[in-house]
C-alpha cells in the first residue's frame, strides 16, 4: 500500500530484451525472485511491439543481437514520444569503456557488464528507477499549475 494515499502499489514491471533463452531466463529468475515482475522478447522489434502495447517501467536489453542491436533499439525506444522516458539498462560481456560511453550516450539511463553479480543487477535497477522517479517528480514540481 502507499501509506500516502493508501492506494496499492502496483509491481514493477521490466522488460528483458536478449536473443539468448538462458540469459533471458536468468534475468528472469533474478528479478521475480527480487519482487519484479518481468515480460521476455527475444528481439529488438519484439519488444518495440511489447513497449508499446504496454509500457514497462524499465528495459534490460542485451547490446549485441541479431537484427536489431541495443543501440539500434534504443534509437527506436528514444523516437516515440510514448516510450522515450521509460529507462533502459543496457547488458554486455563488452567490458570497455568506449562501449559504455557509446551505450549511455545512444541514451541507455545504465551499462552492467555479463557475467554480472545478481545483487549488483538489482542494485542498478532500483538506482535507475529511483532516479527516473525523481527526476519525474522534479519536473512535476517545476510544472506551471
Amino acid at each position: 500500500m502507499n501509506a500516502l494515499v493508501g492506494e496499492p502499489v502496483s509491481p514493477v514491471r521490466i522488460l528483458i530484451v536478449d536473443d539468448e533463452v538462458e540469459n533471458r531466463e536468468l534475468l528472469q529468475i533474478i528479478l521475480n525472485w527480487s519482487g519484479f515482475v518481468t515480460q521476455l522478447s527475444a528481439s529488438g522489434e519484439e519488444a518495440l511491439a511489447s513497449a508499446a502495447a504496454e509500457p514497462p517501467d524499465l528495459i534490460l536489453v542485451d547490446l549485441l543481437m541479431p537484427g536489431m542491436d541495443g543501440y539500434q533499439f534504443i534509437a527506436s525506444l528514444r523516437e516515440k514520444s510514448e516510450s522515450q522516458d521509460i529507462p533502459v539498462i543496457m547488458l554486455s560481456a563488452m567490458n570497455d569503456s568506449l562501449t559504455r560511453k557509446r551505450a549511455l550516450s545512444a541514451g541507455a539511463d545504465a551499462y552492467i557488464t555479463k557475467p554480472f553479480d545478481r545483487s549488483e543487477l538489482c542494485e542498478q535497477v532500483r538506482a535507475v528507477l529511483s532516479s527516473k522517479r525523481s527526476a519525474r517528480e522534479s519536473d512535476r514540481a517545476r510544472a506551471p499549475r
